[in-house]
């Protein structure tokens, strides 16, 4: 369990980070994974005064999420990443590779979004 989690629709997401920017922390990374029920966890992580501060939001394919790359444009990157492995739309990206960020024409189109679950499984000490 991450003890520094804040959870949030994804219509507040853009807001919250904003303030948080604001208020002096500095956007680390974005990443996203995958749930068994289909829909995709995003994590947005910032720094203060190194402290490590996430911020989570639950998304479907049909979610478009909002861009948060016109307050911070190094999430930019993150966001054709996600977009681009997993197939979820953000709108508004200042900067969109339009799916050509990091996958050749000859990729598999969205090879993360197919629901590929990996789950820690407890099996003693030898795994």
């Amino acid at each position: 369990m991450i003890n520094n989690l804040e959870i949030l629709e994804v219509s507040h997401v853009h807001h919250r980070i904003h303030e948080l920017l604001d208020k002096g922390c500095r956007f680390v990374t974005m990443t996203c994974c995958n749930n068994k029920d289909g829909s995709f966890d995003i994590f947005y992580t910032l720094d203060f005064k190194l402290k490590i501060a996430n911020i989570k939001t639950t998304v479907t394919k049909e979610t478009a999420i909002p861009s948060i790359s016109n307050i911070i444009i190094a999430a930019a990157f993150a966001e054709n990443e996600i977009q681009e492995l997993y197939g979820i739309k953000f709108e508004g990206l200042v900067l969109d590779y339009g799916g050509k960020f990091i996958l050749s024409d000859d990729s598999p189109s969205h090879p993360f979004g197919g629901g590929i679950i990996i789950e820690k499984k407890d099996g003693g000490a030898n795994g």
